[in-house]
């Protein structure tokens, strides 16, 4: 076995059966690796350059005019801030919008971006269940929520195990999915069976889970339609609201830091045959 399997194997043992450690483990890093992208982008200069002209609110997008104080957990708050984050999923979101949908589920909710911004977009839902394992995360989405008006809504939850997950998947429900390679392990009919039902936005971590799009794929094709979305580059000039900032700032408030090839797949559940 190669060394590059044996740390695999060793990451999946660590998710699935010791999931606070490992989850804590991988919080500390991703705030380690946050300083490093700091000291060299100078990301926290930029940031309150941007706050000072723009404001303390998401100022383009889905979730335009959300408050958004929080720091990001795991990912890079300029672009949420902005309202470029996860552009690519834009148009999907807005399509949501429209459906019916009777509980929203987040698994991997960060500081809330989702899970707070999708409450807003659709109050006729009650709850909307935020799931992380990173206790600060949890901290900062409870704050996003209430700073937000709907702290009564969004229910706060540690680690999502596929019991509770089926429990509370209604008939008609949405799951977004960020959750670092769980998704292995928590998108699995066997264990869920009330996904077949459920809409399902999962980022694919194929660089921590080698193929676990495909196997996803495999999975669901027999009971949803399946699109793949691919990360793209940002087109600066589509955010001229950046103008004050140099072109090498705006390129950084831009970027998402993402790994090669990154990609979401978006399952819907197929309508029963007539």
């Amino acid at each position: 076995m190669t060394l590059k399997a044996i740390k695999s194997t060793i990451k999946s043992i660590g998710r699935r059966y010791f999931p606070e450690i490992f989850w804590r483990v991988q919080s500390l890093r991703a705030a380690r690796q946050r300083k490093l992208i700091d000291a060299k982008f100078q990301t926290s200069r930029i940031s309150r350059l941007m706050t000072e002209r723009l404001g303390s609110a998401v100022a383009t997008g889905p979730f335009m005019n959300m408050i958004y104080r929080v720091d990001a957990v795991g990912s890079s708050a300029l672009p949420k801030l902005i309202g470029s984050y996860e552009s690519e999923l834009h148009p999907m979101i807005r399509q949501l919008t429209d459906s019916k949908f009777n509980t929203i589920v987040d698994v991997g909710c960060a500081e809330g971006y989702y899970a707070v911004g999708l409450a807003l977009l659709m109050p006729e839902v009650s709850h909307v269940y935020a799931f992380d394992t990173d206790p600060i995360a949890r901290e900062e989405c409870r704050k996003l929520a209430q700073a937000n008006g709907v702290g009564e809504r969004v229910v706060i939850k540690g680690e999502c195990r596929a019991e509770y997950l089926d429990e509370i998947l209604a008939p008609l429900s949405l799951l977004i999915m960020d959750c670092e390679g769980c998704e292995e392990f928590l998108l699995d009919l066997s264990l869920v069976p009330n996904l077949r039902s459920t809409t399902i936005v999962v980022e694919c971590h194929d660089f921590i889970v080698p193929q676990v799009s495909l196997r996803i794929a495999e999975r669901f094709r027999d009971t949803h339609s399946i699109e793949n979305i691919r990360s793209e580059d940002r087109n600066t000039s589509c955010y001229p609201l950046l103008g004050f900032l140099s072109d090498s700032d705006i390129a950084v408030a831009l970027c998402e830091f993402r790994p090669p090839g990154q990609q979401w797949t978006i399952l819907r559940p197929k309508k029963p045959a007539a």
